[in-house]
Order: C-alpha cells, then structure tokens, then sequence
C-alpha cells in the first residue's frame, strides 16, 4: 500500500514497503521528486517499509514498521540530507511503530509490533530538536490489553493512543509523558481503523463498523449514524468545523458531518 501526508508546500508518498518516497508541489501539482532511502540509516537498508509520515515544516519524518529506525529528509530531498535515529539503540523491541503527531518539538508515536512480531505496549516520544533524546512508557505494565494501537492522536491538551485488536483507548499527558488512563472500546468495535479530533471531541471510526464513535473522555461516548447503507468508514479527517469520512465499500462516497451537530451530507 501507499501512504501519504504533506506540510505547506509539498505532498510526500511513501510505500509501506520498499524505500523510494516520492515529494511533488502542492502549488502546481507537478514537480514530482523520487528519493531512495536504501543507502541510507544507520546501517544501509534500515531506512526503508514505513507505516506513515509528518513534517514538523523543516524536516519530514517517515515512521518505521520494521527496523525500528526513524528516517529524517530535510528541504533539499536528496541523500545528504538524510538522517535518522535507531530507536531499536534504546530499546531492541521498537521496530513498528506507527503515526504520530508533533507538539511543543516532541514527536509521539504509537506502539505496534516488537521486532518479534508480538504486540507491542511501548508507547514512543522522542526529541525534534536534538533528533536524539527519546522517552519510552511500556503501557502494558499498567494494563495487558494496552498495546498493539492503530494511531496517536492528540486534542491539544492530551494524546490518546487508537486501539487495534485489543480495544483499549489509552489516555496520556504530554509533559511529564506518562499514562493517565484507560477506557475499553470493543464493544463498539473490536477492529477500529483510526481516529482524529477537532480540538473537542475524539472521533474513531472502524472498516467494519457504520458509525463513528465520539468520544468525550469521562462522559458517555456517543455513536453517530452516518446513514443506513455504510457498513465501513476507510478513513477520515477534520477541517473547516467539518468532519469528513470515506466509505470503505464505496470510494466515491464522502460523509460531511458538521462538527456540532449529527446532520451529515454525501458526496
């Protein structure tokens, strides 16, 4: 599969596996750009199979789902100015991790899998600025269940990790980076795809699940009925005070949710 994200002047696909990222110009939609990452690392071969990306607006920094190894482009895109950070140097089990955001020069990333291929609890913050410095809080200590999510997301004050198979939703503060708490989801859906929020809500949606679920931490989450045929929702996003969502059977099927209200529309 490919993968994709961008910052204010390029777009950047990225496979999940392989090594060639791809940059192109927002402005025109042109200017196509291909960079091979498999010299690169710290050993060759190590910079490539990602599960996503994010620019900080003068790096863009693509997230390992195998060696564990962080790869960091700068503006020029060409092999000089690659670095990148081995997570597996802290811990030998960071090897999957998956996006991401980035807050106040720290970069949060969700646990996946260990370089064993077992579900990992090892949630991941570490340093934009010295691209050195990493924190590592082993959720599962608190909580067997918590581990192997899907995404970390953040509403501006705290970051939530999204469950995979195992359906608990974690709840951490930023600074100090620490767990604060924990709340099962799995009755809603025991496979969620991913979640984003609008500064006031948390909003997961699943593959195999027609609804969304809008989550207000500590209060009775809500399930939001988009209509009566989507049986799945691929992915989705927030912008504009408007919450989009795609079918997962229909591709040419967008949901508009305001973000104040149920009432949605179909494109």
């Amino acid at each position: 599969g490919t993968m994709a994200f961008f910052d204010s002047l390029y777009g950047y696909l990225l496979p999940s596996s392989g090594s060639e990222i791809l940059r192109y110009d927002l402005a025109n939609f042109q200017n196509v750009v291909a960079l091979d990452l498999a010299s690169s690392g710290s050993t060759p071969g190590r910079c490539q199979y990602f599960s996503g990306g994010f620019s900080d607006g003068t790096y863009s920094y693509f997230i390992p789902s195998q060696h564990g190894e962080v790869c960091r482009v700068d503006s020029n895109f060409n092999t000089a100015g690659v670095t990148s950070l081995n997570l597996q140097s802290y811990d030998s089990e960071l090897a999957y991790l998956k996006p991401g955001f980035e807050v106040n020069n720290y970069a949060y990333l969700a646990p996946y899998q260990t370089s064993s291929y077992y579900a990992s609890g090892k949630m991941v913050r570490f340093d934009l600025g010295s691209f050195s410095s990493v924190d590592i809080v082993d959720l599962s200590l608190s909580d067997s269940n918590l581990k192997q999510f899907q995404a970390a997301i953040t509403d501006g004050t705290y970051g939530y990790l999204v469950p995979d198979y195992y359906g608990k939703m974690a709840r951490f503060q930023l600074d100090p980076y620490q767990l604060i708490d924990f709340q099962d989801v799995s009755s809603w859906s025991s496979s969620v795809s991913s979640g984003f929020s609008d500064g006031n809500y948390i909003y997961l949606y699943s593959g195999s699940t027609g609804t969304v679920l809008r989550v207000t931490w500590g209060i009775q989450n809500e399930e939001i009925t988009l209509s009566g045929t989507v049986s799945g929702l691929s992915g989705g996003f927030y912008v504009q005070n408007s919450l989009y969502f795609f079918d997962s059977s229909d591709a040419q099927v967008t949901y508009r949710l305001c973000a104040e209200a149920s009432q949605t529309s179909t494109s």
